[in-house]
């Protein structure tokens, strides 16, 4: 679906204040909703990352304890905004690595799409951010809680940021 970019810019814009609202249901649709748009085409990624939306999902990820409605989105909308961006990435990883890295890689801690996810964001730093992954000891903690996964996608994103920064588990 070809979405219009002045109809995209008024609707980030509602569901950018939609999601800074301290009420869970409304901030979960809201994010959901973001998630769908940062799927969509480069110059809809473009205006998201321009609007301030990496700060916004970072700072839903981080506030919102187990509260995988607003985790699950924010962590996809973060996967697609960083997939082949390093400056996307160098943001994510700036802000909030070690909070991805250690709050939702256990399986047993988080629900299989919230790892998973979290994998992708981890994986796409990793291929974009290579050397800065490398000695990072949350990275491998990482590593090592995704490894424990039962999710094919997840493990899959495992052995891509085991190669990325040449470690092997």
């Amino acid at each position: 679906m070809e979405i219009n970019i002045e109809h995209a810019q008024e609707t980030t814009q509602c569901l950018l204040l939609m999601a800074s609202s301290h009420f869970v249901d409304v901030k979960s649709k809201a994010v959901e909703a973001l998630a769908n748009l940062s799927g969509q085409d480069r110059s809809v990624q473009d205006m998201l990352i321009k609007n301030g939306s990496i700060n916004l999902l970072l700072d839903g990820c981080a506030k919102f304890d187990k509260v995988e409605d607003v985790h699950r989105p924010s962590l996809t909308a973060l996967a697609n905004l960083s997939d082949g961006r390093a400056d996307v990435c160098r943001a994510i990883a700036e802000k909030s690595l070690r909070c991805l890295s250690e709050k939702y890689t256990s399986p047993k801690e988080n629900c299989s799409q919230v790892v998973r996810e979290c994998a992708r964001v981890l994986t796409n730093i990793g291929l974009n951010l290579k050397d800065t992954m490398r000695d990072v000891e949350c990275v491998n903690t990482a590593v090592k809680n995704l490894s424990r996964s039962n999710d094919p996608l997840a493990l899959q994103c495992v052995r891509e940021l085991e190669d990325c920064i040449g470690m092997s588990t």
